[in-house]
This record gives structure tokens, sequence and C-alpha cells, in this order.
């Protein structure tokens, strides 16, 4: 298998994996519950979204980890989708983008151990 295809595999296993475990859900996307009253974390979702659709994809990894708050567990489900989302990008976008694959993998373990989340090993 292709080293990058493997990766984004261990990415999209891991946060599925952990998005199943925490959040009860296949797949570690974030909603909005109520859009007529947007929480915090739905204001940064929106940020982020922004960020990503004008490519400053730096940009929004700072916006997230300025933002973060560890006792809400809605961060988590947003950091967790964020990089699920950027694991989608092939690679050749994320070059132009200026922000190299292994910097998900490095962003999303900086995110679980700030919210003092483990891999689970066989």
């Amino acid at each position: 298998m292709h080293q990058k295809d493997w990766f984004m595999q261990q990415i999209d296993v891991g946060a599925a994996a952990l998005a199943q475990i925490i959040f009860n859900r296949g797949r570690p996307a974030y909603e909005i519950v109520d859009p007529d009253q947007y929480t915090a974390t739905d204001l940064l979702y929106g940020q982020l979204m922004e960020l990503l659709a004008d490519s400053k994809i730096g940009e929004a990894e700072d916006l997230l980890f300025e933002s973060i708050d560890v006792y809400d567990i809605d961060y988590l489900l947003t950091a967790f989708d964020f990089y699920f989302r950027l694991s989608e990008y092939d690679d050749d976008y994320l070059e132009q983008c200026n922000f190299p694959r292994d910097e998900i993998d490095a962003g999303l373990a900086k995110v679980k151990k700030l919210f003092g989340v483990n891999d689970f090993k066989e």
C-alpha cells in the first residue's frame, strides 16, 4: 500500500474509532444543533470552515488551538472533525496550502494530549 494511503487510513481509522468510543458516532462530524442559538463551538466551527474554504489551513489550525477549551467535549469533536477533513485533502492541495500531511497527525496527537485521550491498543 502506498505510504500516503496507509497514513490516511491510520488517521481515518483512529479518528473514527475515537469518535465511536467518545461520541457514539462512526465519523467525527461536528453538527450545529440549534441554528437559532449558536454556541462558542458552533461559531468556531463556522470560522474554521471559512478558513478551510479560503485554503488557510495553518490559520485555521492556529485558531483551533487558540480557542480550545479542554473542559468542553464539543471542542474535541470540533478538532476531530477538523483533522478528519484535512486527512481527506490530497497531498498536492496540502502542499499548495503549505501544510504537510504529517502536520495533521501531529495536530491530532496534540489535541488528544490536551484532552487526555489515549489511543486504544490491543
